[in-house]
């Protein structure tokens, strides 16, 4: 019998060469996604008069706030780095695994901010940390036979 648990589990790892060495990486679930996006706020553009309008019309967003592009910016880092140390299984200094701590919003932000300041002293590069979430992606989208058919 086919269950959504041995479908999820399916296919969920592969191994990328990092340095000359062989790593596991594997996959994100949805609810770890969700976990880690959730620990900080993710930045919101400042609302500011429509330019193309009257004083009287509704405000807009502005994205190209320099401030916004700066806090987004150190926000998506701060994900994308603890996404791939998720996907490559990483176990912190004190010997803490993300599943251990995940359903705990304040044990899951100290893991996180753990595993991206351990991987920063690991002197992991931009190109190290694309090369992991290259490989989540390409399992998330289905690096499995049937998936690579279709495409």
């Amino acid at each position: 019998m086919l269950s959504l648990e041995s479908i999820g589990k399916a296919q969920n790892t592969t191994t990328i060469t990092l340095r000359g060495q062989e790593v596991p990486v594997k996959g994100l679930s949805a609810l770890d996604v969700l976990t880690l996006e959730s620990l900080w706020d993710r930045p919101v553009p400042p609302m500011i008069p429509d330019p193309t309008k009257g004083d009287l019309a509704p405000k807009v967003t502005d994205p190209a706030d320099p401030v916004y592009v700066a806090q987004f910016g150190q926000w998506h880092a701060r994900i994308t780095i603890a996404h791939a140390a998720i996907a490559v299984d990483w176990v912190t200094a004190d010997s803490v695994h993300w599943r251990e701590v995940r359903s705990d919003p304040d044990l899951a932000r100290a893991w996180a901010a753990r595993a991206i300041d351990e991987m920063g002293d690991a002197e992991l590069t931009r190109a190290d940390i694309e090369k992991i979430t290259d490989a989540f992606d390409q399992i998330e989208n289905g690096n499995d036979e049937d998936s690579a058919r279709k495409n």
